[in-house]
């Protein structure tokens, strides 16, 4: 019996450091519990990166020129501009797109063939219009109406005045051709479709205001 009094005397210090021991770890782990806790709620600023604005590259406007139109433009008001303003078929012939470069014996005999055609169709119609079987379907109305108008007044087509030249088309050549009276000219410019054999009156050059003199 009192040996069993010893050893209960004995483990009762120990226990009780065991214990407190216990205690001791618990509390302590429950600070830094709530310290991490606390850390982590903690708000955090959002960072914010200031970035330099880039510099924006000037943007050159680039004008797209046609070198050859306008070379071409160039030319021909130079041309024009030199010729007398009542040279009418100088005026004319400078309107052409190959003014240097004749067709052939053979085209311009055909062309010639094709545009007194025309001429004699349009002056006998009563009432002057585009017409497929005289040739001038693709003919504008006013030049015909011209042709019209001059033959009434006495003019004639000038067989001579017959110019015929290649175009910028292989399928087109073009031509000028004078109405004459006495030493007036009213000149004409036109293309000759190849394929249709069909003329397509243009331009007219000449001084209007005579008509009413005639």
């Amino acid at each position: 019996m009192t040996k069993q009094k010893n050893n209960t005397k004995s483990d009762s210090p120990i226990k009780r450091w065991f214990i407190i021991g216990g205690l001791t770890v618990a509390i302590v782990g429950g600070i830094v519990m709530v310290t991490n806790k606390s850390k982590d709620n903690t708000p955090t600023k959002p960072k914010v990166e200031q970035t330099k604005p880039k510099k924006k590259k000037a943007i050159k406007q680039v004008e797209d020129v046609d070198t050859e139109s306008s070379s071409t433009k160039e030319s021909s008001s130079t041309s024009s501009s030199e010729i007398p303003v009542d040279n009418y078929e100088k005026q004319a012939d400078a309107s052409l797109e190959r003014a240097d470069e004749l067709a052939s014996d053979q085209d311009t005999q055909v062309v010639k063939d094709a545009v007194n055609h025309a001429v004699d169709s349009t002056i006998a119609m009563d009432t002057v219009k585009p017409d497929f079987n005289a040739g001038t379907q693709p003919s504008d109305i006013y030049p015909l109406q011209t042709l019209k108008t001059l033959s009434g007044l006495g003019y004639t087509l000038s067989q001579d005045s017959i110019k015929v030249v290649r175009s910028n088309s292989d399928r087109v050549l073009q031509f000028t051709a004078n109405m004459i009276k006495d030493d007036k000219i009213v000149a004409f410019t036109g293309n000759y479709m190849v394929g249709s054999k069909q003329i397509q009156f243009q331009k007219v050059y000449g001084d209007m205001s005579s008509f009413a003199a005639d």
